[in-house]
């Protein structure tokens, strides 16, 4: 469809290809909420399967905490910097 806005198409055309980005937009926003919100599900369920002594693991779901952010009831919040940073301390081998 946006190959053929290269082509001289009627003005109704670019308004129904600019409609049908915006609502892909939309979903695609969604998904990555979405997949954001499983995979923040997914670290706690595998931190309740990891040993303590695996730190290799333990690195991953703290440095993944840190890209995700975390669950306050049903919003997702970016971590500060200043928390980042002491996730960090702790998430050196």
């Amino acid at each position: 469809m946006l190959i053929l806005c290269l082509a001289d198409m009627p003005y109704g055309f670019y308004e129904l290809v600019r409609f049908a980005a915006a609502g892909t937009f939309v979903y695609l926003s969604y998904d990555y909420f979405k997949n954001k919100r499983d995979g923040l599900q997914y670290l706690e369920k595998l931190e309740g399967i990891v040993s303590e002594d695996d730190h290799l693991i333990r690195q991953f779901i703290l440095r993944s905490k840190t890209a995700f952010g975390y669950l306050d009831g049903e919003d997702i919040r970016p971590y500060t910097f200043d928390e980042k940073e002491k996730i960090g301390r702790f998430a050196k081998v």
